[in-house]
């Protein structure tokens, strides 16, 4: 199928992107349809960095080049900086180690898969990079983000990509059949990564896509929660929440309120290294979770209705801040006092470092004055391929 600009839809029910929610739960769609989907400081921060990075690729240019610049993402501005573009670089550099045709920002249809929209419009998604050689195609995608891991082992939204792409282009250049997955998240040590695949395998997860979109159309479809496929939904944050989200948090939390009085609750004593791993995994949306449910208590107290026993009172007072400091408070306050207006700040060892043409001499003058940052472990999967902190069991067999 032909697409052309105008119809391609503004943003698609069944976009690749959120495939890890329409298919786990089949409710997904009708529970997230008419809420508002805003666009979050992270996510506009994000795009900022496709945009540099896609013009690296394009024009042939490095993100150095880019440090000081400031792109507008709606309401929000972000300037490149030096730490920006050092992270940036390596998944530039490896995408220019691949000899073939490289496509950014390319988008791809995924009618065959996913069909049409209620106005009859394909439906696909737009991907960061592709890449044909002769016998491997690269599928890569950039994460900017810092707080969730994101992995490329059978990753459904890279999947349906290569699905799309290789319908759309890819096929048509090469007799490849082998995949590359690729997630370059430079800023979270547990994310990223490199997974193959083929051809086969890629056709078989579309017809299983297929199932799944057809789940959704069904009359009054179940939902089903999980880590992944509630991951973005809209639907647990807005006013009423999902009680199956509610009741998953309660099941993983292990909680018991039969008898809330003897004790309140129950909760596993000795947890198995795998059920630690479950919580682990959960820590983030039990956190969001517990947020949400302390806004809906306030919001009930305050309303009237009951709260299980719970009051609100007056809370910290947040800290004064200028309205607008650069445009208007600043030329204020600087006529009335000066230069008491500002503070100076001692600048970090880091930036003593490598902002100034500093010499040994100098360096070694400074040395015994700066506390190095240490490394804290974090927890990842073992499937992870960065290299493990060596145990202490491990040097049990060296006698």
């Amino acid at each position: 199928m032909t697409v052309t600009p105008d119809q391609l839809p503004a943003h698609s029910e069944y976009s690749p992107s959120s495939s890890e929610g329409w298919s786990t739960c089949a409710d997904y769609i009708n529970a997230n349809r008419g809420l508002p989907d805003t666009t979050s400081w992270e996510a506009a921060e994000g795009t900022a960095a496709h945009w540099i990075r896609n013009e690296c690729l394009m024009n042939g240019e490095d993100a150095v080049n880019y440090i000081g610049h400031i792109q507008k993402v709606e309401e929000w501005e972000f300037e490149w900086a030096a730490d920006d573009a050092r992270l940036l670089q390596p998944g530039i550099d490896r995408i220019r180690s691949y000899d073939g045709l490289f496509y950014g920002e390319h988008w791809v249809n995924l009618t065959t898969w996913l069909g049409t929209d209620s106005l009859g419009r394909p439906q696909g998604g737009t991907l960061d990079g592709g890449i044909i050689t002769d016998d491997l195609i690269v599928i890569d995608d950039e994460k900017w983000g810092r707080g969730v891991p994101v992995s490329p082992i059978r990753n459904k939204q890279l999947m349906l990509y290569s699905l799309g792409f290789w319908e759309s282009i890819a096929r048509h250049k090469t007799q490849a059949t082998r995949f590359l997955l690729r997630i370059d998240q430079p800023r979270h040590l547990a994310g990223g990564g490199e997974w193959e695949t083929t051809l086969d395998e890629l056709l078989a997860f579309g017809e299983w896509i297929k199932e799944r979109v057809a789940a959704t159309k069904q009359p009054n479809p179940p939902r089903t929660a999980s880590l992944k496929g509630c991951m973005w939904c809209r639907r647990k944050e807005a006013t009423g929440g999902c009680d199956t989200y509610d009741a998953y948090m309660v099941e993983t939390l292990g909680l018991e309120f039969d008898d809330l009085d003897n004790p309140p609750l129950q909760i596993e004593k000795r947890l198995t290294p795998e059920r630690r791993r479950v919580l682990l995994d959960h820590s983030s949306a039990i956190e969001k979770w517990l947020e949400r449910l302390s806004d809906e208590c306030l919001e009930d107290y305050m309303a009237g209705r009951p709260t299980g026993g719970l009051k609100a009172i007056d809370g910290r007072k947040s800290p004064d801040a200028w309205i607008d400091e650069k445009t208007v408070v600043t030329p204020i306050l600087t006529g009335l006092l000066g230069d008491r207006s500002f503070t100076s700040k001692l600048i970090t060892p880091t930036q003593a470092c490598k902002n100034f043409n500093l010499d040994d001499f100098d360096l070694l003058l400074l040395a015994p004055h700066i506390k190095r940052g240490q490394r804290k472990p974090t927890l990842v999967p073992e499937e992870v391929n960065r290299p493990a902190l060596t145990r202490a069991n491990e040097f049990d067999d060296l006698d």
